[in-house]
């Protein structure tokens, strides 16, 4: 029983992780498009 009580908190922390991680993934690639978008603008 208490290992049901321990679940939900860890739930939110890996939530909460899973979002930040989420959040740096997508920062990420949308760098990489920009500077793909820059690139070939670069070599035109």
């Amino acid at each position: 029983m208490p290992y049901r009580t321990i679940i939900p908190k860890k739930n939110a922390f890996e939530k909460r992780k899973m979002n930040a991680v989420h959040i740096f993934i997508l920062s990420h690639l949308f760098e990489n498009r920009k500077n793909k978008k820059r690139r070939p603008q670069s070599t035109l």
